[in-house]
């Protein structure tokens, strides 16, 4: 079942890892590269889905109907192409099947450096997303 994406919720890449790079004092030269990324990507020629953006093994139960995905508090609307990034970037011994991922999240057109750009993308925001986590309140960011 799907369920067309809302005009709510819509995650701009691009803006959250600027917002992570000024607070962490990261390398602003990351957010060009990020852009070029995202155009490699192709991002902005896909239409926008509903993203869980935390897909792990700890994030689904099993119950009598089969498999349910839990903890959507990172869901988003955004490019298809980053949920199937989260699971390459999360779990190494997915890549293999990055094909057969691609092709059941109807994404089978992606090429390589397509979903390369899209798994480094993915990789620099949980990079920055935990840089930020590791700040003490008010700490000092560098």
């Amino acid at each position: 079942m799907s369920f067309p994406p809302p005009d709510i919720g819509q995650f701009d890449l691009l803006e959250a890892l600027a917002g992570y790079t000024g607070r962490v004092g990261a390398e602003p030269s990351n957010l060009d590269y990020a852009a070029a990324a995202w155009r490699v990507s192709g991002a902005d020629d896909r239409p926008l889905a509903i993203l869980h953006h935390d897909l792990h093994g700890s994030n689904l139960i099993e119950n009598a109907r089969g498999l349910v995905l839990i903890d959507w508090e990172c869901a988003a609307v955004s490019d298809p192409l980053l949920d199937v990034a989260c699971i390459l970037s999360y779990h190494d011994s997915a890549r293999p099947y990055a094909s057969l991922l691609l092709q059941h999240s109807g994404l089978a057109e992606i090429t390589s450096r397509q979903l390369a750009a899209a798994v480094w993308l993915f990789d620099l925001h949980t990079y920055l997303w935990y840089r930020e986590r590791r700040l003490p309140p008010g700490g000092d960011r560098r």
